[in-house]
């Protein structure tokens, strides 16, 4: 059985992961505010439990810059 907490942090991942996709889409690759929303995306995937997706989101802006 799903917890509430649980519930509530599904939907915030989801969310976080269409601004990412927006902001990557509209702002230049150097700017500050992906990576900003990005970092918010993986504390909601470890909150999550999605560990793995976590840890890839950084690994991924250390390799851009």
């Amino acid at each position: 059985m799903r917890d509430l907490e649980e519930d509530r942090q599904l939907p915030v991942s989801q969310l976080l992961e269409h601004v990412v996709a927006v902001k990557e889409k509209v702002l230049a690759e150097e700017h500050p505010s992906p990576l900003a929303s990005r970092h918010s995306l993986a504390i909601a995937y470890q909150a999550n439990g999605q560990v793995q997706k976590a840890v890839e989101l950084p690994e991924h802006a250390v390799a851009l810059h």
